[in-house]
């Protein structure tokens, strides 16, 4: 192993993107890469001597949305080829560029939701492997699928191809998984006690690493055995990577640092003024490291001394550095009384990256951390007092220790606010949160944890009823109900679509707080744009907010929670299901044979079925149902839901049972093959006094209408448009009315052939009627307006 003589060194400072810097990668050791939240993707020639800044060379602006995730396709030294820049996002394309002229390749389409990773495949040119929040990986040889990775239960991070057929992954589920080709042959779920979010193939040595939320590094066998811990960061680690000529290990975070680890140790700590560090890279030669920023910053550092930094970009870095705030729950509880003067900075440090924190004359708390390289101390920032030390912040009128702003990912002005107060209940907060902004369920630990991370060092929990600390309000310890999240843009909130840049399809939301939005939304008609901003809805910098186009699902599930509500039921009822349900466990390995053994079970109520409804919900999803199966379904739901005097829990998960059926391609031929009894069992509970089933039924209405646009098909159109019109009058539920309307405008796009029947069902009198509602939501005015331009 090759054993660099020195630290790297500041080499040039780039105001890269205009929004968050998200990823970055060394196409050679003189050109970067990077993308941005700003929709774009940019190359950076460096490596030029005593350039104060690199110079730009080429912007591509080919995605819609957020460009997430980047990756070099380099071929293999000294073979033969070109390099290959391939970029992913929010729109769920991967884009494949040759970077010396911009020349677009190959787009690669198959992913249902946001590409967040990417990585290349050895010996492999054209080879490239990607994650995404639809909880699969993908591979592509040469522009073509070639692999899905299927069986992580949430959003795929990290992913990593050791040659064509072998490959490991990593997930927000907190596992990682190893794959010979599309079969999965082994799950560590131990190591990580958090969301694992990058890994890195150390070749030299045939090992590979992973860093995680946690705030660890680790590193494996190829064959999942640990070898080492690498513990430093003090907060979520979001990038590892390799040294290709040293073997090191680079890491990246939300502590602001970029680490350097050389076997167990840590041998360099590099500070940075921002708030996170998204991703780093190293160059081909291993002299060269990029780090992205929140800030859309990229900083390059180097070990070539001719590439260093010249003394005014030095200076202007080390004073960013010195002037940045850092919040006091990154270095927890702080009494000022207790720390050492600025006299204590005379003695030096005891290993690379340790911090110190002094307080200077004026009382003001400063961090200091020691550089082995320059043996001195460097301040960091400054120290400023949390919310939650003796100051409150103010929020609809009242005082909070916190107030968070939440990212919904729709980039300016798609910040919701999280109050919260350090005596309450985090998971009641988190659920309040929930709740008031129409939030998918399946979040609520991650919102907790988060705020329970966010106010380290300020919790209170006394007195008796503080011991059982942070039960989830919503489900209790063993009560199981129906999920009543609502999926959609928070309340108040924009659309995503609203906030795009010009010309843009708005991206989708994050995972954190992912639900319903009209990310993928696409104008067909011309001169719409111009005939809504004459009714005053929309102009020219807003995207088209109709036709949607891809179907909503509810995609929440409480495994536990149903085991425990089905171990109560059959003693209720006195019956034994086969297989037996004893634990989660067996509920999530045979969700079908569950569900069917209770709904043929003749001991068992039909209005107490819905737990197995709720299983074939999230079941159709990622099953295609055979013909059998989806017989069975569909007279399971007929019968139980088939009138509107049906128990409520029981039509709220037919509701979504039949929503989520238009999911897959196969499963909705067979919706759509029963279209005609799926209208009628939305009709029946289109009017439902629970607002939650009302949302279903316009799900169904909304997909129904998706799936005309997609294939161009009238078939039961007159009927989808008149159960939609009827219910926009008397609705009183924000949700609701916007996929109605939403359903509408997509049925609109249909242009002549669906005229008649708007026109004969006074479509465009009841939008317009909506529109003068006072309480009407931005998102439903946008899609009345774009509706009313169609018609």
């Amino acid at each position: 192993m090759i054993v660099p003589p020195t630290d790297f060194k500041l080499s040039a400072v780039i105001p890269a993107h205009s929004q968050d810097a998200r990823d970055l990668c060394f196409l050679s050791d003189a050109l970067l890469a990077s993308v941005s939240r700003d929709h774009t993707a940019k190359t950076w020639a460096t490596g030029e001597p005593g350039s104060a800044e690199p110079t730009p060379v080429l912007t591509l602006e080919d995605h819609q949305g957020f460009v997430n995730s980047a990756a070099a396709l380099i071929p293999p030294a000294g073979a033969p080829g070109t390099s290959y820049l391939a970029t992913g996002g929010a729109d769920r394309t991967i884009h494949v560029h040759e970077p010396a002229s911009g020349a677009l390749v190959y787009t690669l389409i198959g992913h249902s939701d946001n590409v967040c990773v990417l990585g290349a495949i050895p010996g492999s040119p054209l080879g490239v492997i990607s994650g995404s929040w639809d909880k699969t990986a993908r591979v592509w040889i040469n522009g073509e699928p070639t692999y899905t990775l299927t069986g992580h239960a949430q959003a795929v991070w990290g992913v990593l191809a050791l040659d064509a057929t072998t490959f490991i992954t990593a997930a927000a589920d907190r596992t990682i998984k190893f794959w010979s080709g599309e079969k999965c042959t082994r799950t560590i779920s131990a190591g990580h006690s958090d969301v694992v979010r990058a890994l890195a193939y150390l070749p030299a040595v045939d090992l590979f690493a992973s860093c995680s939320n946690d705030g660890k590094v680790i590193v494996w066998t190829r064959t999942g055995e640990l070898v080492m811990e690498l513990d430093g960061h003090t907060s979520f680690v979001y990038k590892v990577v390799s040294n290709p000529v040293s073997g090191e290990l680079v890491s990246c975070g939300e502590d602001r640092s970029v680490r350097i680890w050389r076997d167990e140790s840590c041998i360099q700590t590099i500070p940075l003024p921002a708030t996170s560090v998204w991703s780093v890279a190293v160059s081909p030669d291993g002299a060269t490291l990029a780090a992205c920023t929140s800030d859309g910053m990229i900083y390059v550092f180097s070990r070539h001394e001719a590439l260093h930094a010249i003394p005014e970009v030095a200076k202007a870095y080390e004073e960013a550095l010195a002037s940045s705030s850092i919040p006091q729950n990154q270095v927890g509880d702080i009494k000022k009384d207790e720390l050492p003067g600025v006299e204590a900075l005379a003695n030096p440090g005891t290993n690379d990256g340790q911090v110190l924190m002094v307080r200077t004359d004026g009382g003001n708390v400063e961090a200091h951390q020691w550089s082995v390289g320059g043996n001195t101390w460097i301040k960091i920032g400054d120290v400023v007092d949390a919310i939650g030390s003796g100051r409150k912040q103010m929020h609809e009128g009242k005082e909070y220790d916190y107030v968070f702003d939440i990212d919904l990912g729709g980039g300016p002005g798609s910040f919701l606010k999280l109050p919260y107060n350090v005596a309450e209940n985090p998971y009641s907060a988190a659920q309040q949160f929930i709740w008031k902004n129409e939030l998918s369920q399946e979040f609520l630990d991650e919102i907790a944890r988060f705020i329970m991370t966010n106010t380290k060092g300020h919790t209170i929990a006394t007195g008796p009823s503080a011991a059982p600390q942070y039960a989830d309000p919503f489900t209790g310890s063993s009560r199981y109900t129906p999920a009543e999240s609502r999926f959609g843009p928070a309340t108040g909130a924009p659309a995503p679509a609203a906030t795009s840049a010009p010309g843009a399809n708005a991206s989708s939301l994050s995972p954190w707080t992912s639900g319903y939005t009209t990310s993928t939304l696409s104008s067909q008609r011309s001169g719409a744009s111009s005939s809504s901003a004459a009714r005053g809805g929309t102009g020219a910098s807003r995207a088209a907010s109709v036709p949607v186009r891809i179907p909503v699902t509810f995609q929440q599930i409480n495994y536990s929670a149903i085991a425990t509500k089905l171990i109560a039921q059959q003693q209720q009822f006195g019956a034994q299901l086969n297989p037996r349900v004893a634990s989660a466990v067996d509920v999530e390995t045979h969700p079908w044979s569950v569900a069917a053994a209770i709904l043929q079970h003749p001991a068992w109520p039909a209005d107490q079925a819905f737990p197995a409804l709720d299983l074939l919900r999230y079941f159709v999803l990622s099953h295609e149902l055979d013909d059998a199966q989806a017989s069975s379904t569909f007279a399971w739901i007929t019968k139980m839901a088939g009138s509107k005097d049906c128990a409520m829990p029981v039509a709220l998960m037919a509701m979504r049972v039949l929503a989520n059926m238009f999911h897959l391609i196969g499963n909705r031929a067979r919706v759509v093959a029963e279209l005609p009894a799926v209208l009628q069992i939305a009709n029946e509970h289109r009017a439902s006094a629970n607002k939650n089933v009302r949302i279903g039924a316009a799900t169904v209405l909304l997909n129904a209408a998706i799936h005309m646009v997609l294939v161009q098909s009238q078939v039961e159109s007159m009927n989808v448009i008149a159960l939609l019109v009827e219910m926009v009058p008397a609705e009183e539920d924000h949700e609701t009315l916007y996929r109605v309307v939403a359903g509408l405008g997509t049925m609109a796009s249909l242009g002549a052939s669906v005229k008649p029947y708007m026109v004969g069902l006074g479509v465009r009198a009841v939008v317009q009627a909506c529109l003068q509602r006072t309480d009407l939501e931005e998102r439903t005015r946008h899609a009345a307006v774009d509706t009313i331009a169609l018609l």
